[in-house]
């Protein structure tokens, strides 16, 4: 009896080193920033910014529920905006961003002046579809939309039909809804997630051909501002870069440059300008030097 009660405490701490051993550590900081990513990119038709979406280094254990796993395994992703000519030429958010939340990138109306998105709250496990009107640099106006997108959708981003109208897939199937007048200045709504006045979208019964027109009054549109010489020029990046949107006439390249060290985006206004960093962040965190 007391050889089996010596070999049980014996035995009992190794088996507790082993359950501690097994259990999942916290990934460190290093761990965390070499995930950090650029998602897509999407310049305005005017060329006179572009937005991104950069996935950031942040260790985020939530409850995803019953998200597919394309909703429950992206990175926090932050759009950000770059206006070209603004001196500096910084990233700036579109919008004010919940910070429990993630975006999907959508497209410009046609002008240029609406960009739809997906919205992801993992607060609330809730999607979203919501379009930001850059009628006021300060004060962008937010639309929301119900019904929320279809979660296995998320790659496929809403189809502007025109610069009011948008089409987007829900559960139930394609719907569109129209986005309401301008509203007098004084009625505008402050730059804020108001997500409980959404605009209701309608079933889409012939989204087919519409979505099908829309894209080929926009590529119709495009090719007459192709200037193929400047953009086989405008694409002579760095080694270490790769190409994430440019405009049709090659005049502007947004680009990633990304290495070991760290990860960037940049941009090149004119085939032979030189380039212009907008963002860039370590992936390997500097090593802490106390204060003498």
């Amino acid at each position: 009896m007391n050889k089996i009660s010596f070999a049980t405490l014996c035995l009992s701490p190794l088996i507790v080193g082993l359950a501690i051993a097994a259990e999942p550590r916290a990934p460190t900081d290093a761990e965390i920033r070499t995930k950090q990513a650029i998602g897509r990119a999407l310049i305005s038709p005017d060329g006179a910014y572009f937005v991104y979406e950069w996935m950031r280094p942040y260790n985020w254990v939530r409850d995803t529920g019953k998200l597919p796993a394309g909703a429950a395994n992206r990175m926090q992703t932050w759009l950000y905006r770059v206006d070209i000519d603004r001196t500096p030429p910084n990233s700036e958010y579109p919008f004010y961003q919940g910070a429990a939340d993630s975006y999907w990138l959508g497209g410009f109306t046609p002008d240029g002046s609406k960009l739809s998105f997906y919205e992801l709250d993992n607060d609330d496990k809730v999607l979203k579809t919501g379009v930001v009107e850059f009628t006021d640099p300060i004060t962008p106006k937010l639309t929301w939309l119900n019904p929320a997108p279809d979660a296995n959708k998320l790659d496929q981003a809403p189809v502007w039909l025109s610069n009011d109208e948008l089409a987007y897939p829900a559960q139930s199937g394609w719907v569109r809804a129209k986005l309401p007048a301008e509203k007098p200045a004084a009625e505008q709504p402050i730059n804020m997630l108001d997500h409980h006045k959404p605009l209701e979208a309608e079933p889409c019964i012939d989204c087919a051909s519409l979505i099908a027109q829309a894209q080929a009054a926009s590529e119709a549109a495009e090719k007459g501002k192709v200037d193929k010489d400047k953009r086989k020029q405008a694409a002579k990046l760095p080694a270490d870069s790769r190409l994430l949107a440019q405009s049709p006439d090659g005049e502007l390249s947004v680009f990633e440059r990304s290495n070991k060290k760290a990860i960037g985006v940049l941009f090149r206004k004119g085939a032979e300008s030189p380039e212009t960093v907008v963002f860039e962040n370590e992936r390997v965190p500097k090593r802490y030097t106390p204060p003498k």
